[in-house]
């Protein structure tokens, strides 16, 4: 079987960064197909298009950039990761994703706290792997059915729920690990 090569797919399509109504950057959106079409669309070579360089000094290295959805290498971008924290409640319902924070009051009795990740990947990746993990001490991370349970929304938001749970005073600590395949 012959080996495919992926192309690139450039929409004709600009996202304009705007401060009070002035426009201060253009930036090409592509859908390009691998890691180095995709860094190359932003004219990155060299050390700057290394996968763990971070040119536009976001702190997010550009592997990550490319995982996840609607980021860009060359423009610092808000996070796409976000944790929430949710309450399994005595009658075994889920409070709404964010209510584990209850304005500095007590938690629900007899309530459950878990942590949830949420991303969103970028759909024209390839040869990727994403990893939640989750862990009490930043020391030990579990992954995998046992560890976290997943779902996706409409809009294809991911959540990574922390399947051990504690109470108010525990830590709990979820991070995206993103990795090639080769």
């Amino acid at each position: 079987m012959k080996a495919m090569t992926p192309t690139l797919r450039l929409r004709p399509v600009h996202v304009v960064l705007a401060l009070l109504g002035i426009a201060v950057a253009t930036l090409p959106r592509c859908r390009a197909e691998s890691y180095a079409e995709w860094i190359a669309s932003f004219g990155l070579s060299g050390d700057a298009a290394a996968m763990t360089a971070d040119p536009d000094g976001d702190g997010r290295p550009n592997l990550m950039e490319y995982a996840l959805a609607d980021l860009s290498p060359v423009v610092p971008n808000p996070s796409q990761t976000e944790i929430f924290l949710q309450y399994l409640l005595p009658d075994n319902t889920w409070s709404a994703l964010g209510d584990g924070r209850v304005n500095g009051g007590a938690p629900p009795a007899g309530a459950k706290l878990y942590t949830v990740l949420r991303y969103k990947r970028r759909a024209a990746a390839q040869g990727l792997r994403y990893v939640p993990q989750s862990s009490s001490d930043l020391n030990i991370w579990a992954w995998g059915a046992s560890a976290i349970e997943e779902w996706t929304d409409e809009q294809g938001y991911i959540y990574a729920r922390a399947t051990f749970s504690g109470d108010v005073f525990r830590k709990h600590f979820m991070r995206l690990k993103v990795s090639t395949l080769d």
